[in-house]
């Protein structure tokens, strides 16, 4: 009850760095290789700017039903709204040293990106 009292009633806190979600939307934030060719192919063949991946690590939802979070690399499957683009589901692969994309699509086109 102290707590509540001295830290967080009457204040505009932002907890969600607590979830899941969030802090794996951070992690990808921060380790994406942009200059990684896999991930560039991706970018550029589904019109990908740096301002969608900043809009998605603020708005993007992590499907952890299809991610695959226990092993190395690990797996994230993120989607979001794109207004001009449709709905993106963009597959990143993350380890330690390395964060890209290896795969996406759109509701609004599919595309036969040769990125392997």
């Amino acid at each position: 009850m102290i707590v509540y009292i001295t830290l967080i009633r009457g204040r505009d806190r932002d907890f969600d760095f607590w979830f899941p979600g969030p802090r794996v939307l951070t992690e990808l934030a921060e380790g994406i290789d942009l200059e990684d060719d896999q991930t560039r192919c991706f970018m550029n063949c589904y019109q990908i700017f740096e301002s969608d991946l900043e809009f998605l690590w603020e708005n993007g939802n992590v499907d952890f039903s299809k991610s695959k979070v226990r092993g190395n690399p690990q797996i994230y499957f993120v989607n979001t709204e794109l207004d001009s683009k449709g709905t993106f589901e963009i597959k990143f692969e993350s380890t330690p040293e390395l964060v890209r994309i290896v795969d996406a699509r759109t509701t609004n086109k599919q595309l036969n990106c040769d990125c392997e």
